[in-house]
């Protein structure tokens, strides 16, 4: 499929990633995050069954940010695509060097937009940008040394995530409140290989675990209660003993 832009206002599923530390590279290093960028992203949407070439997208070099199209399933998008991402940025990041391997902040946003003479107005659109940039986004992915760290607009945790229309678990998203300029919600993150125990109170109940036993420890047996009878006979052709019960 082509290319669908809006063409007027619309209510779309927005999608912004931004690679990180990507300044601080010379020339051929920016050269080689933006081309890999770009691999990732088609190859983990193509593996999802989803279509990049009718995505209104924008390039900034070291980001993206892309429209989606209402034929491409939202549950998709934060499911497959996300999981495909993971799995194309930890292939490519193999074998190299710390500080060349490509790591990724991504977010989501669905919402009201309209094309303007530069751009798109309305909340998706702004909203995406104020989850991507956020400090909370930035500092999962710093903190965590992931490939890549995702944050979901709550109506979009609310809509998929939480009623089971994907293949995440709710607990595997923390909720976080997203302060970014005039933008104030909150938000769902999710982070590559992250530790998922102990989440915010929606998280999973945590069970209470049972202490480790030895596979070669004998199996204990039940007591058993004696209660022992004394008997005395006065007759000499009798044998005197005593009995267990």
């Amino acid at each position: 499929p082509s290319m669908c832009v809006p063409k007027g206002l619309s209510r779309n599923l927005c999608i912004a990633v931004d690679a990180r530390k990507y300044g601080s590279g010379d020339d051929q290093a920016q050269l080689s995050i933006q081309r890999l960028l770009v691999q990732v992203l088609d190859t983990a949407a193509a593996a999802a069954g989803l279509h990049r070439l009718s995505w209104t997208r924008q390039a900034g070099s070291d980001s993206e940010f892309a429209i989606l199209p209402p034929h491409e399933p939202e549950a998709v998008v934060v499911d497959r695509f996300v999981r495909e991402v993971a799995a194309e940025l930890r292939r490519q990041n193999r074998g190299r060097l710390p500080e060349a391997r490509l790591r990724v902040r991504m977010a989501a946003y669905f919402g009201r937009l309209v094309p303007g003479e530069n751009g798109f107005a309305g909340p998706a659109p702004v909203g995406v940008n104020r989850l991507l940039n956020s400090r909370e986004l930035r500092q999962a992915l710093d903190e965590s040394g992931s490939d890549l760290a995702v944050l979901l607009s709550e109506h979009i945790y609310l809509d998929t995530v939480a009623p089971l229309h994907t293949t995440w678990r709710p607990w595997e998203f923390r909720k976080v409140r997203v302060q970014e300029k005039e933008f104030d919600q909150n938000a769902w993150l999710w982070v590559q290989d992250g530790d998922t125990a102990a989440r915010a109170d929606e998280g999973e109940p945590q069970q209470p675990q049972r202490p480790p036993t030895d596979p070669l420890a004998p199996t204990p047996q039940p007591q058993q209660s004696v209660h022992t009878t004394v008997q005395q006979v006065s007759s000499p052709n009798v044998v005197f003993g005593i009995q267990n019960k």
